[in-house]
């Protein structure tokens, strides 16, 4: 049997080995998780923003699409496989057809003396399968022609840098979301401390016309108006409190928790303000992470043009091999004994060789039907509508930046309104009450009238203030801009009864 056969299957052996090694070497490990914070204790705004984007579920998403992406620009880096194949031709499955012959000469004679001679011719049979096959071994390297690898790991590069530009947009939506949910959870808090105090200046007000009634100083009615108001600021309170756990809950789901634990938000509202221009909005658009975003998929999208382009050019396959072939396992061979001035012996036999010859081979597909038209076409109307989208993008933009703008300014100058005008007039009607009271001539319950029209006035102006900044924050997110150092706002303290 020939030996040829060992040969491959040793090469076979070598190749398959660094596979596997590879493969194992290679192989990706889970990541290990990380702890959970969730914060206790006062809570500023710095520190709701440093937890949203350690904790947010979304940017961890996001953080995993990154890393996919760069592994794909690796893998467009990489050149393609050789290939190893075996061939195999006129492998014998029947029986050996080869001839076996063997003959043997004995003979005596004596002229001079005495001869004798052995004579022997053998031929054995081909009883082998590999006798007469040809073995061809090739590797074949495909060699990618028109700059397709540079150009897949372009198109590569350039969705990574989508991805990169789609986490930053998600980062903006996180942080929006964020410090918009700190800034209700600060009007909420402002909100419950004026609803508390107003309920127990109700309640206590409510007692003592209750005393007053008993001892026949005022009639019951003033009892039963005192009441509907009590149960109306109860029912406000109760309210107010609903309210901000709500809002707490929306808050710490910005880290990524449903259960707050955070004691209270501690920040400020600013309170200047100085609208944009419609031109100042638009230039800033381009500073939009939206817009950015968009400017990187129209990227990706050229590069992805010039890549189906390059795959429409056909690619050039080198082979190169060893081939073997011939008639082997043959064997015959003569034996001489003779003696005649002397004793000869002679023995003689023939093996028949196999060929072997290298290959070398080289094909290339003639690009007469599939030209990759249809994906070259599909790529050029992806590009066009990635066009379309950053246009839709921008004018969508831009209409929530003209309307956020028109907000923030009604909000601004609500706010202002209830500062200078509605805040002191309901000061002074309250204190105005409040001395009439002393000199009686109001009752007990108009003086809780006029306390809570004050307290109102300062839950809008609060109110007016947290909606301004949310405004703001909105514009923020779509200009790519950071807000002012937000300025302390000197709020009127709640009035205390006075005794």
């Amino acid at each position: 049997m020939s030996k040829f056969p060992y040969y491959i299957l040793a090469c076979l052996t070598f190749w398959a080995v660094p596979a596997y090694v590879c493969y194992a070497v290679e192989a990706v490990s889970q990541p290990e998780l990380t702890a959970f914070n969730n914060p206790t204790g006062p809570l500023s705004l710095a520190d709701v923003l440093a937890l949203a984007l350690e904790q947010h579920p979304d940017l961890k998403v996001y953080s995993w699409d990154i890393r996919a992406a760069e592994a794909r620009e690796i893998q467009a880096g990489l050149r393609p496989n050789p290939e190893l194949s075996l061939d195999i031709e006129d492998i014998r499955i029947g029986g050996s057809n080869s001839t076996s012959a063997s003959s043997r000469t004995l003979g005596f004679s004596g002229v001079d003396g005495l001869s004798a001679g052995i004579s022997r011719s053998e031929e054995s049979p081909q009883d082998s399968v590999f006798g007469e096959t040809e073995i061809t071994l090739a590797l074949s390297q495909l060699v990618e022609l028109g700059g397709k690898r540079a150009k897949r790991v372009i198109a590569a590069s350039r969705e990574r840098d989508v991805v990169a530009w789609d986490y930053e947009v998600a980062r903006v939506d996180v942080l929006t979301k964020a410090a918009q949910a700190f800034y209700a959870v600060v009007a909420a808090q402002e909100h419950v401390d004026l609803s508390k105090t107003l309920a127990d200046l109700a309640n206590q007000a409510h007692a003592t016309i209750q005393t007053l009634v008993q001892a026949g100083k005022v009639s019951a009615i003033e009892e039963s108006r005192s009441q509907v108001e009590l149960g109306q600021l109860s029912i406000e309170r109760d309210t107010a409190i609903h309210e901000l756990n709500a809002a707490r809950i929306e808050l710490a789901g910005t880290w990524g928790s449903n259960e707050p634990r955070f004691d209270t938000a501690i920040g400020s509202f600013p309170e200047s303000f100085a609208p944009m221009s419609a031109e100042d909005l638009e230039a800033s658009i381009d500073r939009s992470p939206y817009m950015s975003r968009w400017v990187a998929e129209l990227d990706r999208r050229d590069a992805v043009i010039a890549l189906e382009r390059a795959n429409g050019k056909p690619d050039l396959t080198v082979t190169l091999g060893l081939r073997s072939s011939g008639s082997g396992g043959a064997d015959s061979g003569t034996r001489d004994l003779s003696s005649a001035d002397g004793l000869s012996i002679t023995r003689g036999s023939t093996d028949s060789d196999r060929d072997a010859r290298v290959v070398l081979g080289f094909s290339l597909p003639l690009p007469l039907f599939n030209r990759n038209q249809g994906s070259i076409a599909e790529a050029e109307y992806l590009a066009r509508k990635a066009s379309d989208e950053r246009r839709a993008t921008q004018a969508a933009i831009s209409n929530a930046l003209a309307v956020a703008s028109e907000r923030a300014s009604a909000f601004h100058a609500a706010y202002l309104s209830m500062k200078i005008t509605v805040v002191p007039t309901a000061q002074e009607a309250f204190d105005a009450v409040q001395e009439g009271y002393l000199a009686g001539k109001f009752g007990l319950l108009d003086v809780l009238i006029a306390q809570r029209a004050l307290f109102d006035a300062q839950r809008q102006m609060t109110q007016s203030q947290a909606s301004f900044q949310q405004t703001i924050v909105e514009i923020e997110r779509f200009t790519g801009m950071t807000s002012e150092p937000a300025q302390p706002v000197e709020l009127v303290e709640p009035m205390e009864k006075k005794q």
